[in-house]
């Protein structure tokens, strides 16, 4: 079996920045330094696992470095862009896109890799399933498959999209096929409920390492059809009840400046002079919206019931208004457009792409992920702040840190 010329495709033309749903598969869309530094020879598309040993045989014969991507729109970490200058990227997810079984009753997904979040969320509406969310990260136009082996988060009580997968079909190095979990037994009906086999566990060796994955089994999220988002002000008291799950979502943390730049007004609408943005003068812009003068805002959601939602709201309004300084929003002040209601849309399972609008903020802007781990301790998060502050304040750059990202004990 060979592949057909119309699914190689050797890289010629000059490398472009492109939009979300439009992402290039030869390079990083984003790139901070010379687009062509790190850039494919060729790209292939397979379009059958077998297609994919093929490949990788062939690589293996002519020792020739692979870079396999899902979409290639992990924008802030490289993109498509390959490991190895001139290496060939297999593209799995333009020919393999398959949504190969979706069951409402166990609320759980197969999917290959060419399957968006976009995708799989329409294709959950068309089918009538309206008790199945799906777990969406900020943006919803990349692979389900390729955001979870980045260690992708979202929004939902679901948001470790790693630790929510239940089975993986994978293409070794060398070629073999293996099936992870109960997919190992052929005709097995568990291989997407129960994520573990009979042996030892092996998939926390795939991530971001050599092999190729090309089908992953994941949980979908069983909706009560009831939520409560909320946003406050925020200090050293998210810890204790996310540990608890009273705080029920992977909820985030925003800098107030995002509040500007979310508008997807250039930076030129609010200020115009030199050096960082004045933290006064976004002050001033802020005692004007919905939210006030503040400097940060935390985005939670509460699930369930309303009986359960009341319950849970109570102590986390009772805690976080111990802060002398911190409010409650109303989301009944806020208007449409606000960047509150896509906090509301991903935490609901819906795909969302406003996040990038914040891109517009300089001319012809980009972004680069940077994604430290701490505890969610409030030493700890100081201290992540100071040492941002203090890198921004070097380099002349606008204070701009994007999302902190609350696990259960940990923050990113």
């Amino acid at each position: 079996m060979s592949l057909q010329r119309s699914s190689v495709m050797i890289t010629s033309k000059s490398t472009t920045n492109r939009l979300m749903m439009a992402a290039p598969n030869t390079h990083d869309g984003m790139a901070a330094t010379d687009e062509e530094e790190l850039v494919a020879s060729a790209v292939v598309y397979p379009g059958s696992t077998e297609e994919v040993q093929k490949i990788v045989h062939w690589a293996n014969k002519h020792v020739i470095p692979l870079h396999p991507i899902s979409m290639g729109r992990n924008f802030g970490y490289g993109g498509a862009a390959p490991w190895v200058r001139g290496a060939v990227v297999v593209d799995l997810g333009k020919r393999m896109n398959r949504i190969l079984d979706i069951n409402p009753e166990d609320c759980t997904c197969l999917v290959e890799p060419g399957v968006s979040y976009y995708a799989l969320y329409e294709e959950i509406q068309r089918r009538g399933y309206k008790h199945l969310w799906i777990d969406v990260p900020d943006l919803g136009g990349g692979s389900v498959l390729g955001n979870a082996l980045d260690h992708g988060v979202g929004y939902t009580p679901y948001g470790d999209h790693w630790a929510m997968h239940s089975g993986l079909e994978v293409v070794t190095p060398t070629g073999e096929v293996v099936r992870t979990g109960m997919g190992a037994l052929p005709g097995n009906n568990t291989w997407q409920v129960f994520p573990y086999g009979f042996g030892p566990v092996i998939e926390h060796v795939w991530p971001r390492d050599s092999d190729i994955l090309l089908n992953m089994g994941c949980s979908d999220v069983s909706s009560s059809g009831k939520k409560r988002i909320w946003s406050s002000w925020w200090r050293s008291i998210v810890r204790p009840l996310r540990i608890a799950i009273i705080l029920d979502n992977a909820a985030n943390i925003r800098h107030a400046l995002q509040v500007l730049a979310l508008s997807g007004a250039p930076r030129t609408a609010f200020y115009q002079g030199e050096g960082p943005f004045p933290p006064e003068k976004m002050s001033e812009y802020l005692r004007d919206h919905p939210y006030g003068d503040c400097t940060w805002l935390y985005f939670g959601t509460c699930y369930g019931p309303s009986e359960v939602r009341k319950w849970k709201l109570e102590p986390i309004h009772r805690e976080f208004m111990k802060v002398p300084v911190a409010r409650r929003i109303d989301p009944a002040t806020l208007p449409p457009s606000d960047y509150f209601w896509s906090r509301d849309r991903t935490s609901s399972g819906e795909p969302d792409l406003e996040e990038l609008a914040w891109v517009n903020w300089w001319p012809n802007g980009g972004h680069i992920a940077f994604s430290p781990v701490a505890p969610t301790r409030g030493a700890d998060a100081l201290r992540l702040w100071q040492l941002a502050k203090k890198h921004w304040a070097a380099s002349g750059l606008d204070f701009f840190p994007s999302t902190l990202w609350l696990g259960f004990a940990n923050c990113i």
